[in-house]
């Protein structure tokens, strides 16, 4: 299956945004990760000075602060947030919040933020520093941490937000995507429709008025379309000039075999033979008339004479035939041609029928199913390919030339009609013709 155009740009626009996003969204929580860190890590140094420069030690060689931090988290137990002193290894004071605990002093720098452990495998964050006091021998090492669970909440609630903010601005761009494509794809569908109306008649040429990349496409196709028609109308011209020019001999030798005392055979070739202009003369006109712009015609008020005709010619049989045609059904088949079309069939079916003969008309979508049935003996499957051939009858006991069915073939071959057979619920031959149909004005 292809995909059509738009659905291939939104598909991609689609996939980009999804792979995107979450790329964009991964790199802004590791940057809000190592901003939560650094302004973490500079709280913990600016405790980290304020206590090392109000460290002292007195002549018994013992370590005091002659203040210490006004931050209640370091009273509370348990908090995080702790500090400790310690020299040759042993711990000489704590923060209240530490109670009877120690922290391992981790390995890292001086003032260079690590990750550590505290009480009850709390998650810390923190830093240590080297200081060496008057009166001391030993150097005195300074612990202070926090909790690594604030720098956490932090991330996550970010995240949570991130992930929702991402996900409406992904949601924004798809749909503003969307819009932008099938936006800039609506000339593309204009032209579509109006080769629509091209083909069905209701517009002799496409629209120009289009995005300057489009028009140039649109103007070479109206130049196609141009030498189409002048190609078409050479070739009719060409043909009805061969028939006209073919009456006056036609003429001529029917005149001298009315002289002759047995022309009974070439009376009947000569009839033939005037037939088979006739056909053309009728395909010339109708090639014409189904390359124009006005080939729409309303059904039921066009095959109506037809119908008058077929009843007074198949009288003396006494054919019944039925139509159903509503009234609102238009084609895009020129009256005319629609006339010949179903004379033909409806000629034809009454030649077959037996007592009965159905002409039904209905809507299909878009489009109009022409229906004639009868109740004659019907043509078997394997025939019925066969009943359009030219000159072709499946019973030489039916007068005709044969050409009546042709002429339905090639007519239906120059409006692209659908032609397709089956056995009629009457149990004789149905033949169903659709149509391309025609809005109502």
């Amino acid at each position: 299956m292809r995909l059509s155009i738009s659905t291939r740009l939104i598909g991609i626009a689609v996939v980009t945004t999804l792979a995107l996003l979450p790329l964009f969204g991964y790199a802004l929580s590791r940057a809000f990760l190592a901003s939560a860190e650094s302004s973490f890590d500079r709280q913990i140094d600016a405790y980290l000075l304020f206590l090392a420069g109000r460290l002292d030690s007195t002549k018994d060689g013992d370590i005091v602060f002659s203040r210490q931090p006004g931050d209640d988290r370091f009273e509370q137990l348990h908090s995080g947030w702790y500090w400790q002193v310690s020299r040759g290894g042993k711990v000489q004071e704590t923060s209240r919040s530490l109670w009877d605990e120690t922290l391992a002093p981790p390995q890292a720098s001086p003032r260079e933020p690590v990750d550590l452990r505290g009480p009850g495998d709390q998650a810390l964050r923190g830093a240590t520093l080297e200081l060496t006091l008057g009166g001391l021998a030993e150097p005195v090492n300074l612990l202070v941490t926090g909790p690594r669970q604030q720098i956490d909440a932090e991330v996550a609630s970010f995240n949570w937000l991130l992930v929702r903010s991402l996900g409406l601005l992904g949601l924004i761009l798809v749909v503003a995507l969307v819009a932008q494509i099938r936006w800039g794809l609506a000339p593309l569908r204009a032209m579509t429709e109006g080769l629509r109306q091209v083909r069905s008649g209701s517009a002799p040429r496409l629209d120009v008025r289009l995005p300057s990349d489009l028009s140039t496409v649109a103007r070479a196709m109206n130049e196609v379309l141009a030498h189409q028609e002048e190609l078409l109308e050479r070739g009719r011209s060409v043909a009805g000039n061969l028939a006209h020019a073919l009456k006056t001999p036609l003429a001529t030798i029917r005149m001298k075999i009315d002289s002759l005392d047995d022309g009974h055979s070439l009376r009947a070739d000569v009839a033939q033979i005037q037939r088979i202009v006739d056909h053309h003369l009728t395909l010339a006109a109708a090639a014409g008339r189904a390359s124009g712009p006005s080939r729409r015609s309303a059904l039921g008020e066009s095959i109506e004479p037809v119908l008058a005709a077929v009843r007074m010619l198949h009288a003396d049989r006494h054919i019944e035939l039925r139509a159903e045609l509503p009234p609102e059904l238009r084609v895009a088949v020129d009256a005319q041609d629609l006339q010949e079309l179903v004379g033909n069939l409806l000629d034809n079916a009454a030649k077959w029928a037996r007592t009965r003969v159905d002409l039904r008309a209905t809507r299909l979508g878009d489009d109009v199913l022409l229906s004639i049935e009868d109740d004659g003996p019907g043509i078997a499957e394997s025939e019925r390919e066969q009943v359009l051939s030219r000159g072709l009858r499946l019973d030489e006991q039916q007068p005709g030339s044969g050409l009546g069915l042709a002429i339905v073939k090639d007519l239906a071959r120059l409006y692209r009609l659908q032609i397709a057979f089956e056995r009629a619920p009457l149990g004789g031959l149905g033949i169903h013709l659709r149509f391309p149909g025609v809005p109502p004005p």
